[in-house]
């Protein structure tokens, strides 16, 4: 019983960290590509800050989302043996 409320807490957090990254307007990839082009350097100091805090935020959102992915993948193969 316990093993099935922990997975469902993960889900639920793996739902809620699905929805906050889809909720951005833009993606990891685009605000990394804006970082590395030639347009970077015309933006003023604090558009490159946010820009900065904006991958930092989106690279911890994607690592836990990675992480509950891989937990409830970890937990459906226990659950099968």
């Amino acid at each position: 019983m316990q093993s099935t409320h922990n997975m469902t807490i993960v889900q639920a957090l793996h739902e809620l960290l699905l929805a906050e990254r889809d909720s951005k307007l833009t993606t990891l990839e685009e605000d990394e590509a804006l970082a590395a082009s030639a347009e970077h350097k015309q933006l003023g100091e604090r558009t490159r800050l946010a820009l900065a805090f904006r991958i930092q935020k989106k690279r911890l959102l994607a690592a836990a989302v990675s992480a509950t992915r891989a937990a409830t993948a970890v937990q459906e193969q226990v659950e099968k043996t």
